[in-house]
């Protein structure tokens, strides 16, 4: 068990705000593994805050600050590229280029992983049609995806629809779960 603690008056002096300190607390012991018990401090505040996360994060889909990063993948073989994995990062205005680490939270709020998910499709499957179009051979573009896009049930019509407005094919993509999703699954949803 994990637990998280805010103190009054120290953090706060209302119902509301000291138990949103002690949530953010709790979410920092979380992240610090099972059996930790976590008091609240300001640090942890600003990067915890989710709610602050969620509204910047919705703004940095919505003015293209998150930006797909390939890695070619390489037959061992013959050394030709068979296609790319798209990575996600956040190329934020005040922190710089930011790996899925910065803001992992994301990936596990059921609103905002999806958003990211149709972010980061949406402009990988665009470039990877540019670079059909230059006639260039690029493989098929992996995308990995969350728990919550597999629950979703509009996930494959969505994917559906960006592969048309990149006029792409099914067979240009491969959707592809971490060992976190599958692993973490402990529902049986996946």
């Amino acid at each position: 068990v994990s637990e998280g603690a805010s103190l009054l008056p120290d953090h706060a002096r209302r119902y509301q705000e000291l138990y949103q300190k002690a949530d953010v607390a709790l979410l920092a012991s979380k992240r610090e593994g099972r059996g930790s018990t976590v008091v609240f401090d300001d640090a942890m505040g600003r990067a915890f805050n989710l709610r602050a996360l969620r509204a910047r994060f919705s703004e940095a889909c919505r003015k293209g600050e998150l930006v797909p990063f390939y890695q070619p993948k390489i037959e061992l073989v013959t050394g030709r590229p068979t296609g790319f994995e798209v990575l996600c990062r956040w190329n934020h205005p005040e922190h710089g280029l930011l790996t899925p680490h910065a803001f992992e939270d994301i990936l596990l709020d059921q609103r905002m992983a999806p958003e990211l998910t149709q972010t980061i499709l949406r402009s990988s499957f665009a470039d990877y049609h540019i670079l059909q179009s230059k006639g260039l051979y690029a493989g098929r573009v992996a995308v990995n995806v969350t728990v919550h896009d597999l629950a979703d049930p509009e996930f494959v019509s969505n994917v559906d629809f960006y592969l048309t407005e990149a006029k792409l094919d099914w067979q240009d993509v491969t959707i592809a779960d971490t060992e976190t999703v599958v692993m973490g699954d402990t529902g049986g949803q996946v």
